[in-house]
């Protein structure tokens, strides 16, 4: 199994058949039943790509709509996973200044103005 991690035209050759001047490569990974890693990165061409994620049916068209609506897919997924990061932070950063600010308060009222 694969997972699509990226769509980009850094790279030209294919390392799954090894054709060249290729205009964008699909950069794949090799995923394990789990979904880990257990593979490096690697470029592969929209159809080799393709055919690792399992897309095998439809028109070149129909496939490369696939493969868009999988990125789109992955992309969205990793915004959720960083926007929940990033809401635990604050959400720390939040609760340690409510409670320094009830800490002073509880503490420090008579010097507190107001």
């Amino acid at each position: 199994m694969h997972k699509l991690k990226g769509i980009n035209s850094d790279h030209n050759t294919c390392e799954v058949c090894h054709k060249t001047n290729l205009k964008k490569v699909m950069w794949l990974v090799e995923i394990d039943s789990d979904g880990l890693e257990v593979s490096d990165v690697f470029p592969a061409g929209t159809c080799c790509g393709a055919k690792l994620l399992g897309i095998t049916s439809g028109s070149k068209s129909q496939k490369e709509i696939k493969i868009n609506e999988l990125a789109r897919q992955q992309v969205n997924a990793k915004i959720r996973e960083i926007m929940a990061q990033f809401k635990e932070v604050v959400k720390r950063q939040f609760d340690g200044f409510r409670i320094c600010t009830n800490y002073i308060k509880q503490n420090y009222s008579d010097y507190i103005m107001g």
